[in-house]
């Protein structure tokens, strides 16, 4: 059954529409995905941050580099420039490329799509960030009508289900989010900088202490392969490279490293000892790993602040049960027996057996807690754009367009007043 149907039966019965009705976005601190309303999965899953190049004859005149055939050529002087930040727009210009990108090269589209435009956001959003993304999608994109949504609600629509707890842990942030027919209870949401970003970081002082230096990047390693089909590394130096740049190749190698290695013990006391594996670096170094490879991610469960501090940080599991406990009574056993579990970094083996272990240690006791996580790791990955996907399909949506004559006429107060 495709992830529409699933829906389709236990939500709302039908009206979906065949025809493509919009364009959906999820944008996203590391990777912006992007594609056709009812689809099953994004057609475009790119880098959310760009090169930017300027002219050495007039800097104003900037060129730029959207997604990973052009992003991973390296050029001298090419900056990597972030365009969102937790789900918000951090630069509205590298946004617009990023965006005109997506629409352009990649889903082979006008610069200015006639499909209305569905965007996430975050759970909890700024009188800016709404202003930002208006002159973005009708002033700068110039679509006919858009509309957004929080994107917890849209990972609770792609489980099938209107009421639970959304917990989405990203690269830069974690939210442990309770949607209530559709709604986010922001008084009950509760954020952290903390998520992939913070296991890559960790990973990186462990590893350059292990080699007594940063990384090589991929793009100052020469391969050659003689007769015999042995292998050369040879080291090249680009002094012109931008610093940014490299740094950003370096974490793309790390991110790899996490992805491909790294787990999360479900019990700490329990992480094998004897257990090691290797990674090859881009330089052919081998590096190898033994109980390491656990330790780099104890830092989603475990306290990184000391003192009675509230909003300090104690682990994932106890965002969980706090987001909960600040919910209506009458909601508490819901949204405990319905955590539904999305982003990439919930795609670390281990993670949903810690988690489940950690919520039963701390819930009320003879409590049902119940992690909902999907089938697929597509679909954890890409749960809130799948969510979008299905809600801009619904006949029942259409009529929440908001159109640019709508825009133009009450500015961005009207995303305020029609995007809940």
């Amino acid at each position: 059954m495709c992830i529409r149907d699933r829906y389709q039966r236990r939500v709302h019965g039908g009206m979906y529409s065949e025809e493509i009705t919009g364009l959906v976005i999820d944008l996203g601190s590391e990777t912006t995905r992007g594609g056709y309303s009812g689809e099953d999965v994004p057609q475009v899953y790119i880098p959310s941050s760009v090169g930017v190049l300027e002219d050495p004859d007039n800097p104003m005149r900037k060129r730029y580099y959207v997604g990973d055939s052009t992003i991973l050529v390296r050029r001298d002087h090419m900056d990597i420039v972030e365009s969102i930040r937790g789900g918000a727009i951090v630069d509205k210009e590298a946004a617009f490329h990023l965006l005109q990108g997506i629409f352009v090269d990649h889903l082979r589209l006008p610069s200015k799509p006639q499909y209305p435009l569905l965007m996430s956001e975050p759970g909890k959003h700024s009188q800016e960030h709404r202003q930002r993304l208006g002159e973005l999608v009708f002033e700068q994109l110039e679509v006919p009508s858009f509309f957004t949504v929080k994107s917890p609600v849209l990972a609770c629509f792609a489980s099938g289900r209107s009421t639970a707890l959304v917990l989405d842990s990203g690269a830069t942030t974690t939210i442990a989010a309770p949607v209530h027919d559709g709604y986010v209870l922001q008084k009950s949401l509760n954020k952290h900088d903390i998520g992939g970003d913070t296991v890559i970081e960790r990973l990186r002082a462990h590893v350059e202490k292990r080699l007594e230096k940063p990384i090589v990047p991929p793009y100052e390693v020469t391969v050659s392969v003689d007769s015999n089909m042995n292998r050369t590394y040879e080291t090249v130096s680009y002094p012109h490279t931008h610093p940014r740049y490299a740094t950003y190749a370096r974490k793309l190698v790390l991110k790899d490293m996490k992805e491909t290695i790294c787990k999360v013990a479900e019990n700490p006391a329990e992480i094998p000892r004897d257990e090691k594996v290797e990674y090859v670096l881009p330089d052919g170094k081998t590096l190898p790993f033994d109980d390491s490879r656990y330790q780099v991610s104890e830092c989603l469960f475990t306290s990184t602040m000391e003192g009675p501090d509230p909003a300090a940080f104690k682990g994932i599991h106890h965002m969980v049960l706090d987001a909960i406990n600040k919910a209506d009574l009458d909601l508490r056993k819901e949204l405990l027996s319905s955590i539904v579990v999305t982003g990439g970094n919930t795609l670390l083996p281990g993670f949903i057996d810690r988690l489940q272990r950690k919520l039963c240690e701390i819930a009320p006791q003879n409590a049902k807690v119940k992690i909902i996580s999907y089938p697929t790791p597509i679909e954890r990955k890409f749960a809130t754009w799948i969510g979008g996907s299905i809600l801009a399909s619904l006949g029942s949506f259409q009529s929440l367009w908001i159109p640019k004559a709508e825009y133009e006429e009450s500015g961005a107060f009207i995303l305020e007043k029609k995007c809940p």
